[in-house]
């Protein structure tokens, strides 16, 4: 099975060609009832979360065992990438006998480096991305110095294992940012579930082309953080809740913490 998701009419479906001449069934996720596709099965969804539709696409994309239960092996694909080879090869040659099978990122390193991509292209709210960041200094410090993942292709199987890291994986999603690649390293290490890394380039490989936001009808500014749409409230409930997360490491501690500055990139040494 090979899968996507489109809430909150981010981006129109891609075209899948090789589903065409594939056995593996291609399913699409959404909320738009006017959707159609003559390469996706289209199957309509409530939002999970009314008002986030990124949160509610995350929930169909991380939990593969929930959404799909019918199936003991899974793809999933954003919707900018699209496949060059049958995926019914695919299962065999890449996922093989693996429990969860990713790229590794082609062009960023670390963890700490994804932070700061996602902070220097304002890709989420900045107060979530850097008590994320806090959050790993004072829990996990060597999930920041580890590879970073490309989280736009995913193979999985049918499993306990892959269902505890991707309840893991979705609690940091709601806990902290909508950016996936900032927690997934997270949760496999949290979970001590076994991986295996691709190494391919993200952008074109033998398996797959990553197409242009324009070209997968993406809409302006989409998927970027609007600072027009956090209220004053919710600014004011962040910085009491980023002061108590403060106050409780400096007690675990026993010393004061350096916090990153809000003009700088981030520091973790």
């Amino acid at each position: 099975m090979v899968y996507t998701a489109l809430i909150g009419s981010y981006e129109r479906p891609s075209e899948q060609p090789i589903a065409l001449e594939s056995s593996t069934k291609f399913i699409c996720f959404t909320d738009d009832e006017t959707l159609q596709s003559e390469y996706w099965n289209i199957i309509l969804v409530k939002p999970r979360y009314p008002s986030d539709p990124i949160r509610s696409a995350r929930y169909l994309k991380i939990h593969s065992n929930v959404v799909l239960p019918e199936y003991d092996q899974t793809l999933w694909i954003d919707n900018r990438v699209i496949l060059l080879v049958d995926p019914t090869a695919l299962f065999e040659t890449v996922l093989g006998e693996n429990l969860l099978v990713l790229p590794g990122h082609s062009f960023r390193e670390t963890v700490k480096d994804e932070f700061d991509a996602v902070l220097d292209q304002r890709l989420d709210d900045p107060r979530r991305v850097r008590r994320q960041f806090d959050d790993y200094i004072a829990n996990s410090p060597e999930v920041l110095n580890e590879p970073v993942l490309w989280t736009a292709i995913l193979f999985r199987r049918k499993c306990e294992q892959v269902a505890r890291f991707e309840s893991c994986w979705h609690e940091q999603v709601l806990l902290h940012s909508r950016r996936d690649q900032l927690s997934v390293g997270y949760a496999i290490t949290t979970e001590g579930i076994t991986h295996s890394t691709l190494q391919i380039d993200n952008h074109a490989s033998n398996m797959h082309t990553w197409v242009d936001a324009k070209l997968a009808g993406r809409v302006e500014n989409g998927g970027r953080w609007n600072a027009s749409t956090y209220r004053a409230g919710s600014m004011l409930a962040d910085y009491t809740n980023r002061y108590r997360v403060i106050r409780g490491i400096r007690k675990i501690l026993g010393r004061p913490v350096r916090l990153a500055s809000r003009d700088r990139k981030l520091d973790n040494g």
